[in-house]
């Protein structure tokens, strides 16, 4: 089938390449709603949500078209698409929903029949779903379940494309994909199975449509991409015969049942424009000049609350609604929510909100924040991940503050003072982290912050604290006698000389049979390995998560969580134990974590390195997102826009990135112009693009600026024989081409590089490709430098280690490779002193709370503007540890390397980092979801490490 799909798309390839991919930053809601099937009623499964915030249990048009924002970038959009959840399932039986990495894709695609026809926008009030919910098996000559299909991403090799789920870990995540019908009847804008008014081409994603629908309809395709690679997920078969531990949200574990749903939200006259003049064959939505686009704030900030009285996130004991686990092969029976007492409840809008009670607090609003202005003054943080809403609300107010603020998921802060303009005009905005210490409540979000004035009653005990104080007659509450918290951990305090401890919130319940094979941590409210939820040695005095007034999807308590991980025994960590095995950054847009997960927890609370910085031991250095939609491996990389090269061609450390001219005069384009004598140029080849590229080694990665040697140095840094660039500015790297992938006129290859105006490096849809010489290896570490010049730009960590500045880290492979150790107590004091301890004479803090070490730099690493070094350090929000792929490089003043064993009981290695999968740049601000799930598996670590 996949061979003819191929052979199709190369047939109808000439007839119509265009095409543009449609970020959605993230979803608008997760609910048990479905507008189009249970109009007027709670639906049977969770979906996630993308686009208009018009979203509602019942939809036209025009309540559509009445949105006041989107998810997804185009104004002109404001649709809804929404898919069925995919949840991670424990052997215990309680299931975790799976973060989809960065969004979704909606791909655009001008497919026609032939060049007569005549392509068409969906019209007004247009509606249809794509694939079928009750599927539990395959067959291969139903066009509907062809249009549904499953990549194992495996950078580093293949991936593989399957119709059900794959029966393998994948170790970049699972990459799912639906094509929807574009053929119309012309008449029905929705019918009785809400499928029939439209029909598949012959060669369902392209070919001519039947006599039965002759309208051909602009052609769209869901891509997601979900976090499977979470180091949390412990692989098991799933006990049924399929073979992995994940499951849809509609009970399904086979994949077939996958899934999509549409309902037209466009200004169809803009569409239309676009489905005519956007001919460009790049994907880029932004070559499409007529579509105005959304900012990045503006789509993250479009959130809605959701109306089901509900838990979706953290541990529960089923998936929400009546959805038993069901393999199959006999089509699944949905059943309804009332059979099994699950909610069909709809809130009222003006009942629910994404700000989380507070006791004796009135929620105002969800707030811009920035680190060089922030909105409250005074911060603190639980050391043990035990962040929730009253523990901070009690801080507050025992320390006589009168606002209060949560954010990032694990962040309280205080103040006396706040500015009411700066709570988000659209509303609470995107405060829907669920909080580190219990995910059943929301914490703010990426630099937003959850804002909270005290009033009211006083704030009632929570998440350990014994009580809060009294208010007095003014409305500001006294911090005097405040009392202390029974069961406080260690508190970060960077403003205060002196404070009580704070304390914390819900304790997760202790393990009480822990099992020596798991692999899953839990999260902070995933209590034990048993089927009965535990609630012994785990803060008595704080209410469990199932104590709580969040509805269950169950009668039962809180569900257990599998604990312990692999070689480990199990086992419990103290409080505020160091964070040893949070997942570090390698990726400025992709989530996907795999960090130090074998190594051992610290013991102490002292911020001592030597205890807290556990070497990797992992082949592969973790990654996670900060903000970019899912993409394939035919999507940029996350170091598309800002990293520089490892070639001879790479400009030096004070260049201007940017290309000289918008237009080079005469570029040149030799099929004998090798940019080294180890590689052959082959000339000028097409980029099939879709299903794949003509190289899926890894994905698309950009240098600064771009070079034919850039590429190919930077393809050699990582073992693969064949590079090519394309477009002006984009890497691709592989070992073999994708079917598709044929010689072109050396004339189509007539973009000038942005490096290098006086030669090409591709064309749209057009590799300039090399190959790897016979005999020649590929390198693994590439050339080295030894940086030494000082810079002013921060100060230097003390005990005679220098400030060299900001560093770009090409992360594939990193700047500094030797040694890497994570500390929730990070500085630059922190880093140098663990590195220094072992020997090495460069050490850099990257993403707040990491530190990598070496004796010399990858060549590909540059000096940047400071501003780029813009994270605060997770020990000192006064300092800068680095951010995503961005280094506070320091060196040891006037010393050589010196080469020492790793401290006995860890293993010092050399990280090889995971490929990313991102599509957007520039450094945005982390999705609420990517941080969220950041926040979920750091705790979830802390607890059983």
């Amino acid at each position: 089938m996949w061979a003819l799909v191929v052979l199709a798309l190369s047939v109808h390839i000439g007839v119509a390449r265009a095409f543009f991919r449609m970020p959605c930053k993230q979803p608008v809601v997760l609910e048990r709603a479905d507008p189009i099937v249970n109009a007027n009623n709670v639906s049977g499964h969770l979906h996630t949500v993308m686009g208009g915030n018009g979203f509602d249990f019942n939809m036209t048009f025009d309540t559509a078209r009445a949105s006041t924002c989107s998810t997804c970038a185009p104004r002109a959009d404001l649709s809804n698409y929404w898919t069925p959840n995919l949840f991670y399932r424990a052997q215990n039986g309680s299931v975790h929903r799976v973060e989809q990495v960065g969004g979704m894709l909606v791909y655009y695609l001008q497919r026609k029949g032939d060049d007569s026809e005549q392509l068409k926008a969906f019209p007004p009030g247009f509606r249809v779903i794509a694939g079928n919910p009750t599927k539990r098996s395959y067959d291969p000559a139903d066009p509907e379940q062809q249009a549904v299909s499953h990549v194992c991403l495996d950078y580093n090799g293949l991936s593989p494309e399957t119709p059900g789920f794959p029966q393998t870990k994948c170790p970049n995540g699972l990459r799912t994909q639906v094509f929807f019908p574009s053929c119309w009847d012309g008449t029905n804008l929705d019918s009785a199975d809400h499928k029939s008014h439209t029909a598949y081409p012959s060669s369902v994603n392209a070919g001519t449509c039947p006599s039965t629908h002759p309208v051909r309809l602009v052609s769209i395709f869901f891509e997601i991409i979900w976090d499977t690679a979470n180091p949390a997920w412990e692989w098991w078969d799933g006990g049924d015969g399929s073979g992995h531990p994940f499951v849809l949200s509609t009970g399904d574990p086979t994949g077939y049942s996958f899934h999509g749903d549409f309902l037209n939200g466009w200004d169809v006259d803009v569409l239309q424009a676009a489905v005519d003049q956007c001919t460009a064959d790049s994907g880029v939505i932004e070559d499409c000049k007529l579509l105005e686009l959304r900012t990045d704030d503006e789509m993250s900030d479009c959130v809605l609350p959701g109306r089901v009285p509900e838990q979706v996130n953290g541990w529960l004991p089923a998936l929400p609604g009546c959805n038993t686990i069901s393999p199959g092969p006999q089509d699944a029976k949905m059943q309804p929510p009332s059979s099994c007492g699950a909610s069909t409840t709809i809130q009222s809008k003006d009942t629910t909100s994404l700000l989380s009670p507070m006791s004796g607090w009135t929620a105002l609003g969800c707030a811009r924040d920035s680190q060089s202005d922030r909105v409250l003054e005074k911060q603190f943080k639980n050391e043990d991940g035990a962040m929730d809403v009253e523990g901070c609300g009690s801080y507050c107010a025992q320390n006589g503050y009168k606002y209060a603020g949560l954010e990032f998921g694990s962040e309280c802060w205080c103040g006396n003072s706040f500015d009411e303009s700066a709570l988000l005009a659209s509303g609470e905005g995107a405060c829907d982290v669920p909080c580190e210490g219990r995910e059943d409540e929301n914490c703010g979000g990426a630099s937003r912050l959850a804002v909270y004035e005290f009033g009211g009653s006083a704030p009632a005990p929570s998440g350990g604290a014994t009580e809060a104080p009294s208010s007095t007659s003014t409305d500001v509450p006294s911090s005097t006698d405040a009392p202390s918290s029974t069961d406080a951990s260690s508190t970060t305090d960077t403003d205060a000389s002196s404070t009580t401890d704070a304390p914390t919130s819900t304790a997760a319940p202790s393990t009480t049979d822990v099992s020596s094979t798991t692999d899953a941590p839990t999260s902070t409210e995933a209590p034990t390995s048993s089927n009965e939820p535990s609630t012994t040695d785990a803060d008595t005095d704080a209410p469990s998560s199932s104590e709580t007034d969040v509805p269950s999807t169950s009668e039962t308590d809180a569900p257990s969580a599998p604990t312990g991980k692999p070689g480990s025994g199990g086992g419990e960590s103290g409080s505020g134990t160091s964070e040893t095995d949070a997942p570090t950054s390698t990726s400025t847009d992709t989530e996907t974590s795999s960090s130090n997960t074998d190594a051992p927890s610290s013991s102490t609370d002292t911020p001592s390195t030597s205890e807290t910085a556990v070497p990797s031991t992992s082949t592969e250095a973790p990654s996670t997102s900060t903000d970019a939609p899912s993409s394939s491996t035919d999507a940029p990389s996350s170091t598309e826009t800002d990293t520089p090269s490892s070639s001879t061609d790479a400009p030096s450390s004070t260049a201007n990135p940017s290309s000289s001219t918008d237009v080079p005069p005469q570029p040149t384009n030799s099929n004998s112009s090798s940019p080294d004598p180890n590689w052959t140029s082959l000339g000028c080849f097409v980029d099939p693009l879709v299903p794949r590229r003509a190289l899926s080694g890894l994905p698309m990665w950009s240098g600064l600026p771009m070079t034919r040697g850039v590429c190919v140095s930077h393809c050699m840094d990582n073992g693969f024989t064949y590079a090519g660039v394309e477009w002006g500015r984009e890497c691709y790297c592989g070992n073999e081409l994708e079917e598709g992938s044929v010689p072109a006129p050396n004339g189509d290859c007539s973009n000038a590089c942005d490096g290098d105006s006086s030669t090409t490096c591709g064309g749209p849809s057009r590799l300039n490709l090399f190959q790897l010489k016979d005999g020649a290896s590929p390198s693994s570490t590439g050339p080295r430098i030894t940086p030494t010049t000082p810079s002013s730009d921060f100060p230097g960590a003390g005990g005679g280690w220098d400030s060299l500045g900001c560093w770009f880290d090409p992360v594939m492979p990193r700047a500094l490779r030797e040694y890497v150790f994570t500390d929730e107590r990070m500085t630059g004091e922190v880093c140098v002193s663990g590195c220094e301890g072992r020997g090495f004479v460069y050490a850099g803090t990257e993403f707040g709370g990491e530190c990598y070490c070496g004796n010399d730099l990858l060549a590909s690493s540059m000096k940047v503007s400071k501003d780029d070094c813009s994270t605060a350090c997770k020990g000192d929000a006064g300092e800068m540890c680095g951010a995503p792929g961005r280094l506070n490089l320091y060196r040891k003043s006037s010393s050589s390397p010196t080469s020492v064993e790793p401290d006995s009981g860890s293993t010092s290695s050399t990280p090889t980092p995971t490929s990313t999968k991102g599509r957007h740049r520039h450094h945005h601000r982390p999705t609420r979801r990517a941080v969220a799930s950041h926040r979920q598996r750091a705790s979830r670590r802390r607890q059983f490490a």
